[in-house]
């Protein structure tokens, strides 16, 4: 997300749900509580969007796999995210 202030989870779902589309998936929001839903033929992908990190984001996505195998978490690109070690650091735990 860059530069871009991101005020709402909600501020998420378009950029998400563009890019699922352009790979050929069929997307709807707030499906079960999961925040996007996207199918293209067998394939199932649920994304939940997130302001930011914690460890209920990573339950959350724990509980999400009982649903499919493919979960993503959406999370905006801190500003100082090329050198920042924490940010870092949560992308390679997600």
């Amino acid at each position: 997300m860059g530069e871009e202030k991101v005020a709402l989870e909600t501020d998420l779902y378009e950029p998400i749900s563009q890019c699922l589309r352009e790979q050929g998936f069929t997307v709807r929001g707030e499906v079960r509580g999961c925040d996007i839903v996207a199918r293209r033929e067998d394939e199932l992908v649920v994304v939940e969007l997130k302001r930011g990190f914690s460890t209920s984001l990573l339950v959350q996505a724990a509980e999400r796999q009982r649903l499919c195998d493919s979960v993503y978490v959406a999370l905006p690109e801190p500003e100082d995210w090329t050198s920042s070690k924490r940010w870092k650091g949560i992308q390679h735990l997600l």
